[in-house]
């Protein structure tokens, strides 16, 4: 717990409070998944994800990632990884490879605060110790108490909120995330607070 004089100009702020690493929280995704179609393959898919999620400290992302790519990252945020892999032409539409690497859906903007963007993101106010402890990365989950998980919901308590979410029956799957943006993040924190 953290109290603050707010009348007091020096008051201070504690990023600490909530995470020290910039946008840490979590994160429900739906499926179209239900636990019938889950349960046959639940070994399988459990050693699919420790395969080719990358966690832990020092555990480098998969997304082909260099030092022009993620200045681009920083500033286009989610039409960033849209654009991924198509020679970073802007297309009107997304290319089928584009769908099965599985970056991001188009409709996944919608879903997203500012549509995954932010329009006055300027990479050169993050410094370059920052981007070097992102660069790797990027695509990664994280260590402590970030995590991936497949869960099933059990029972919906809000049929209307649940339905906006996309939830809408009993046994459907999701996956809960728990991560921010590791070791760039905190490095802005270390030095902006």
């Amino acid at each position: 717990m953290a109290a603050f004089d707010m009348s007091d100009p020096q008051a201070i702020v504690s990023p600490g409070g909530v995470g020290f690493d910039i946008n840490c929280g979590v994160r429900l995704i739906r499926t179209n998944l239900h636990l019938k179609d889950v349960l046959p393959v639940k070994e399988q898919l459990t050693q699919a994800l420790f395969d080719h999620i990358p966690v832990g400290v020092g555990s480098k992302g998969v997304i082909p990632m260099n030092a022009e790519a993620l200045e681009e990252a920083l500033e286009m945020g989610m039409d960033w990884s849209l654009r991924q892999g198509a020679s970073f032409i802007i297309c009107i539409y997304i290319p089928e490879f584009l769908l099965r690497s599985g970056y991001v859906w188009a409709d996944d903007k919608e879903h997203c605060e500012e549509y995954g963007r932010m329009l006055q993101a300027d990479p050169s106010k993050v410094s370059s110790r920052a981007k070097k402890r992102g660069l790797p990365q990027l695509g990664t989950l994280g260590a402590g108490n970030h995590y991936a998980e497949v869960q099933v919901v059990e029972e919906i308590y809000d049929r209307h909120a649940a339905t906006k979410m996309g939830i809408d029956h009993k046994n459907q799957v999701v996956v809960m995330i728990h991560c921010g943006s590791r070791g760039l993040g905190h490095q802005v924190s270390v030095r902006h607070f």
